[in-house]
């Protein structure tokens, strides 16, 4: 591969990469809002949103929105940054270093320009590609639509554009013509428009240019998609990551594959009964979403575990540091649950579910189900201006401590009340293990005292009552804390102020950042720098506002969430950046991603290595038998064969040798093996002799050149010599 070409494919990537991790648009406290005149502005200086989505073609049956550059890291989308992003100094920024990618010598001469030309100074919207069938059916041979405005003004330079994207291998077959109409060199056609700056595409098995014409055509009409819901819950600013597939058809397929057994009933039936499945990044209500949602109205699965009850109504004192919350079966889904087990998970479940309660009830002295009936249907852990602490929601307070006292009869609980402050604390001792008569049954004194000792540890659990929950602390004082403190936030309000919805939420958890904004803000501010750069373009950043004058929060919210509803299965990742930064972590993204390039700069390389060198081992260690053989022939015969007949050796015997090699031959003794394209790049046209010499009445081998001590020689000299870098030979042959 060229220089030019690696840089072709790598620099766009790693300025894109650099963007991304200096760019982090966030918000989760409210911010002037910015009337729609300035975000249609600041729209079209730096990209328009999303098009095709309120405009899909009949019959669509997926949708796949790909951001564009500035789309991605820089368009206003609805968070505490728009007002930065949707100011003129930002869009005189972006403009700049858009003209610099097409006027910059140094990026023409680099051969980038058409590259990045597309990526940074072309494109203004995002990639919108609809898949559509008139089966309303995805299947390999559905068609693709796809579009995307370009900043282009005419036909002439848009070919232009096509035959410097494409000097070694052809997109179209002829170039546009006068009404920008061409046809794919591949299966497909394609029309510019060029007084809507607009590119359009049709591809696929029955592509044609009138199916093109109709498609577009469609598209003059305005209507509300099957997917709207589901990007409603995903992204609201038309600028994020969004796809989205009808599963009418791919279901059926789908379950024909799982088992049949009545063991996977409940799997068979959530795919069955699965309409669609949406995934992708965007900002809803000010929060950023990534999120992967599986649609399965009516599913049993879901019947039998999506949360029923109410948000908690727990109290907290003043905001959480974090919460995190779990919901569980309520007395009729568990009640459900129990006589369902058979027709969900096959025959004999129920009994074997009978069997291990009996078990535990033998050995507890209770029905674990009649415990877990008058726990739930919440738990949750927080952290917030008061300390610590756990909570459990019960439904039978009365019949939960009666159980409790029941157990406790028997294994030597106790349970009673102390006061602590103001507080009326709970504890329960539950003793250790070891009973004084298992310790005494060692014949070791010592070891019996040691037992003894160990027995005497036990378990302490403190907590408060609170309404209908229980709240645990680590000590009988942390609760007297929460007692004095003013319970003045619910925990439920405050979770939806974080994005996170704890109704819809099977678990997750939430958490409260700080100065993450205006780190990322700043981090974002310097990724324009580094961009003007490298592209050679002069921006006035100084002319940009600073994070007092945007009034950006102090605090930030991120989250995870496990979601269950009657309707829908998914996982969300809340966040006031990027994605990458709720993964990487606010201010030390930057940081972060330049230690990870550089680590994968070093460890790239180093795989690579050991990749060849593993190829290379398993070559030597099965050409081993060839080595014998020539061996056995010097000392029959005292010389060396010069090939595989004069050997008495069959090629074909040794084609394990082969696997990695273009071909391996005997000359004057030696071994020679030549690597072919089927082996690591580095091997490819390599080669490596195995040599014999002579050390006393021995005869070793040598992977390389040289001798392997003073005393042995070489016994041949074979025409070809090795060629392999010796970091890529084994040790025990360099």
């Amino acid at each position: 591969m060229s220089i030019s070409s690696f840089a072709r494919g790598a620099l766009p990537l790693a300025l894109s990469a650099c963007l991304l991790a200096a760019c982090s648009k966030e918000a989760t406290a409210p911010v002037p809002a910015l009337d729609g005149a300035a975000k249609e502005r600041a729209a079209a200086a730096i990209s328009r949103p999303a098009w095709l989505r309120e405009r899909l073609p009949e019959h669509t049956v997926a949708y796949l929105r790909v951001p564009s550059v500035w789309g991605w890291l820089s368009a206003p989308n609805g968070r505490a940054l728009d007002r930065a992003l949707a100011s003129e100094a930002h869009a005189n920024a972006i403009r700049r270093l858009r003209e610099a990618v097409r006027s910059d010598k140094l990026v023409a001469d680099s051969g980038l320009a058409p590259m990045l030309g597309l990526l940074l100074a072309d494109l203004s919207s995002p990639l919108e590609i609809a898949v559509v069938d008139g089966s309303d059916i995805a299947n390999p041979a559905s068609n693709f639509f796809a579009t995307a405005q370009l900043d282009v003004a005419d036909v002439a330079t848009m070919n232009a554009r096509i035959a410097a994207m494409s000097d070694e291998a052809p997109l179209l077959k002829a170039p546009l013509d006068a009404d920008g109409r061409a046809e794919l060199a591949s299966s497909g056609f394609v029309r510019f428009d060029a007084a809507a700056r607009r590119l359009y595409v049709h591809a696929g098995m029955a592509a044609s240019a009138a199916g093109l014409d109709a498609l577009i055509q469609q598209t003059g009409q305005t209507r509300v998609p099957e997917m709207a819901a589901s990007e409603r819950e995903l992204d609201t600013s038309g600028q994020g990551l969004f796809f989205w597939i009808k599963l009418k058809g791919v279901n059926g397929m789908a379950g024909a594959y799982l088992p049949q057994d009545p063991q996977s009933a409940l799997v068979r039936d959530f795919v069955q009964k699965s309409e669609s499945l949406s995934a992708g990044w965007g900002s809803v209500e000010g929060h950023g979403r990534l999120q992967i949602r599986l649609r399965a109205p009516q599913a049993t699965l879901l019947a039998r575990f999506a949360p029923k009850a109410a948000p908690p109504a727990l109290k907290v004192a003043g905001k959480p540091q974090w919460a995190a919350t779990l919901s569980l079966p309520d007395a009729q889904q568990w009640q459900d649950l129990v006589d369902h087990l058979d027709a969900d998970f096959g025959p004999g479940a129920r009994a074997g579910f009978d069997e291990a309660k009996q078990k535990i009830a033998a050995k507890f002295g209770v029905d674990p189900v009649e415990l877990l009936r008058r726990l739930g249907p919440a738990m949750a852990s927080f952290e917030d201006d008061a300390g610590s602490y756990a909570a459990l929601q019960v439904t039978d307070r009365k019949g939960l401590y009666a159980l409790i006292d029941d157990i406790g009869r028997k294994h030597g609980w106790s349970h009673d009340t102390m006061r602590v402050g103001s507080a009326e604390v709970h504890h329960l001792r539950i003793p250790g293990g070891r009973s004084d008569a298992e310790a005494g049954a060692s014949d070791d004194p010592e070891a019996a005292a040691w037992m003894r000792l160990y027995g005497r540890l036990g378990s302490h659990v403190y907590w408060i009552e609170e309404g209908d929950w229980l709240v645990f602390g680590s000590v009988p004082q942390a609760l007297a804390d929460r007692a004095a403190a003013p319970l003045d936030v619910r925990l439920a309000d405050w979770q939806a102020a974080q994005g996170y919805d704890a109704a819809g939420s099977l678990a997750g958890v939430s958490a409260t950042t700080r100065h993450a904004q205006r780190t990322t803000y700043y981090a974002y501010l310097g990724g324009l720098q580094m961009a003007a750069d490298v592209l050679g373009a002069e921006i006035d950043l100084a002319r940009l506002p600073s994070a007092s004058e945007l009034r950006l929060p102090t605090a930030g919210a991120t989250g995870i969430a496990l979601e269950a509803t009657p309707d829908h299965l998914g996982l969300s990742l809340q966040y006031d950046a990027t994605p990458l930064d709720a993964m990487l972590g606010g201010g030390g993204s930057m940081a972060t991603v330049a230690t990870a390039a550089i680590l994968a700069a070093v460890a790239l390389p180093a795989y690579q290595d050991y990749t060849a060198r593993a190829q290379v081992a398993s070559v030597v260690a099965a050409a081993s038998p060839l080595k014998g053989y020539v061996a056995d022939h010097y000392v029959a015969r005292g010389s060396f064969p010069d090939s595989f007949d004069e050997a008495d050796i069959e090629e074909t015997s040794f084609a394990e040798v082969s696997k990695y090699l273009e071909n391996f031959w005997i000359d004057d003794g030696a071994i020679v093996l030549q690597f072919g394209d089927e082996a690591a790049a580095a091997l490819r046209d390599q080669i490596l002799v195995l040599t014999p010499y002579q050390a006393g009445r021995q005869i070793l081998w040598r992977c390389g050149e040289g001798s392997i001590d003073d005393e042995a020689v070489p016994m041949s000299d074979p025409e070809e010599s090795t060629t392999m870098p010796a970091k890529l030979l084994p040790s025990y042959c360099r």
